[in-house]
């Protein structure tokens, strides 16, 4: 998959290699085929995202002393198409640098309740098969564009300080908005609810 998403090229490949004999690293092999527990394979994304934030704070040396980075040159943590195992629960973190889960495939629960987003999450085109908790999230830039929701999800009580971006987001469980908030602008634009709480 280091074709596709550039930023495991470095990584170790799993003993699993599909039918066209291509490796994979343990974020992009299939669910099963990591050769690993879920427990392991979640305390491997909680490394990338620790290591992410710690990257985060440190500033850039020059000459002159050193210079903090502004927002366009802080490192994200990209996750993009990351096949999780199973369920995982970030509420671990107060809050997450700026991520990327693009196209990843959420198999289990996931919970990101009363986490902060301080910067951009990058959702798009994502897949969740198992129940999907945003509980009082705080999302600075939320992008679900093309994200589909399996099962049921929960936004209830979540704030969206910047654009909350859900084109063509496919809603086939029940989707809870209860009191969220949105201070910037929402798109929803060809989305498709099954069943849907917006009070």
């Amino acid at each position: 998959m280091a074709e596709k998403y550039k930023w495991c090229e470095e990584l170790p490949v799993v003993d699993y290699k599909d039918e066209e004999g291509k490796e994979y690293c343990i974020f992009h092999a299939p669910q099963d085929k990591k050769g690993v527990s879920v427990e392991k394979f979640n305390e491997e994304v909680f490394k990338r995202i620790n290591e992410a934030k710690r990257d985060n704070s440190i500033p850039i040396a020059s000459p002159s002393g050193p210079v903090l980075r502004n927002e366009k040159e802080l490192i994200s943590c990209n996750l993009s198409g990351t096949v999780f195992e199973g369920n995982i629960d970030f509420t671990r973190f107060n809050s997450l640098p700026p991520v990327d889960f693009s196209f990843a495939k959420f198999n289990g629960d996931v919970n990101f309740s009363e986490i902060s987003f301080n910067r951009e999450a990058d959702f798009r085109n994502a897949t969740f098969n198992g129940e999907g908790y945003f509980f009082k999230t705080t999302f600075k830039e939320g992008l679900f564009s093309g994200v589909i929701f399996n099962k049921e999800v929960n936004f209830s009580g979540t704030k969206f300080v910047g654009t909350a971006n859900f084109l063509i987001a496919k809603f086939s469980g029940v989707a809870y908005f209860f009191r969220a908030t949105l201070d910037g602008k929402a798109d929803f634009t060809g989305g498709a609810f099954r069943w849907a709480n917006f009070l």
